[in-house]
């Protein structure tokens, strides 16, 4: 039953907290896709680097803050249940 009330807890923790930095990272890609396309001549070339490119490593790293706030929870449950189970 704690196991289960930690994952929750950690669930509700992952997407609450990640989801402005998701945000600013989404925001941030789609500003640079947008300067590529304003600043590129050729429409071929701006769509292969700001919509493929740009895009496609946006769509990747969006889920950076999500995965680094689980490994950094994840790695602090483990340095508790170390701790606790030297204390006994």
């Amino acid at each position: 039953m704690v196991f289960f009330a930690v994952m929750v807890l950690f669930f509700q923790t992952v997407f609450t907290v990640a989801a402005p930095l998701q945000g600013w990272v989404e925001s941030l890609f789609a500003w640079l896709s947008g300067q590529v396309h304003t600043h590129v001549g050729n429409p071929w070339l701006s769509g292969l680097l700001g919509d493929a490119l740009i895009g496609g490593v946006g769509g990747v790293l969006v889920f950076v803050p999500q995965i680094v706030l689980l490994f950094l929870l994840l790695a602090c449950w483990r340095g508790w249940a170390i701790w606790r189970g030297r204390r006994s």
